[in-house]
C-alpha cells in the first residue's frame, strides 16, 4: 500500500471520529462542513504549496494539520477553558481554532501568512456569527502575545533559527503563568529555560507518532 494511500485511509477515519465525537454535541459542524465546502476543489496542502514555493521557501511542503482527536487530548493536557485565550500559530484553514473553540469555549486568535487561508476562515466566522475566534494574516514573529494563555505551535518542520526568534518574540510580553504547547520538541533544547517543561504526551499524526510538550512561562526561571 503506497504512503499517499496509507494516509488517505488515516484521514477518512479520523474524520468519522471527528463526525460521531463532535459535529453534533459540539456544533461543530457548523465549520466543518463550511470548511470542506472551501477547500473542495483545491486542498489546502495544494494552496499552502502554491504559497511557498511563491514566496520562495526551501520547504514548500509545510503545511500539517493536527488531528482534532489529538487536539482534544493536548488541549485537556493543558486544561483549557472558557477563560482561556488561546493563540493558534500557524493556524492554516482554521479548523483547530474553530475546534477549540467549539469544543473548549476558550477565545482563539488564530495566526496565518497565507492570504487564502485568513479570508476563508473570516468568511466562515462570519456565517456562523462568532466572534470569540479571529483570525490575522501575519508572520507569528510579528505577533504580540500580552493576550495569550494559551500558545499552540505545531512547528515540527521550522528551522532551528526560526524557533529561537520565536522564543525572544514570545518572551517580549507573554504573561507569566501562560502555557505553551509544541510539537516534537520541548522549548528547553534551544537553551530556554524560562519555559519550564510540566508534562508531555504521545500523540499520533497521519504522517507518524510524535510527542506534545506543556511548558509554562516562568520569566525568572
Amino acid at each position: 500500500m503506497s504512503i499517499r494511500l496509507i494516509v488517505a485511509v488515516l484521514d477518512f477515519i479520523e474524520q468519522i471520529k471527528v463526525v460521531a465525537k463532535y459535529y453534533l454535541p459540539y456544533r461543530f459542524h457548523r465549520y466543518d462542513l463550511l470548511l470542506l465546502r472551501h477547500y473542495l476543489l483545491q486542498s489546502p496542502f495544494s494552496i499552502s504549496k502554491e504559497f511557498l514555493i511563491k514566496q520562495g521557501a526551501d520547504d514548500p511542503y509545510q503545511f500539517g494539520e493536527t488531528p482534532l482527536t489529538e487536539l482534544e487530548k493536548i488541549a485537556r493536557l493543558a486544561e483549557v477553558g472558557k477563560g482561556d485565550v488561546v493563540y493558534d500559530l500557524g493556524c492554516g484553514t482554521g479548523r483547530t481554532s474553530f475546534f477549540l473553540n467549539a469544543v473548549f469555549g476558550c477565545r482563539v486568535e488564530g495566526v496565518e501568512i497565507i492570504p487564502y487561508f485568513v479570508e476563508r476562515a473570516e468568511d466562515i466566522k462570519r456565517r456562523v456569527g462568532n466572534d470569540d475566534v479571529n483570525f490575522t494574516c501575519s508572520d507569528m514573529l510579528e505577533t504580540d502575545f500580552y493576550k495569550a494563555t494559551v500558545v499552540y505551535f505545531y512547528g515540527t518542520c521550522a528551522e532551528d533559527d526560526f524557533v529561537k526568534a520565536l522564543i525572544e518574540r514570545l518572551k517580549l510580553n507573554l504573561q507569566p503563568g501562560a502555557r505553551v504547547i509544541t510539537i516534537s520538541y520541548p522549548l528547553k533544547e534551544f537553551g530556554e529555560s524560562s519555559f519550564v517543561l510540566k508534562e508531555e504526551v504521545p500523540i499520533r499524526f497521519n504522517w507518524g507518532a510524535s510527542t506534545a510538550y506543556l511548558q509554562v512561562y516562568q520569566p525568572d526561571c
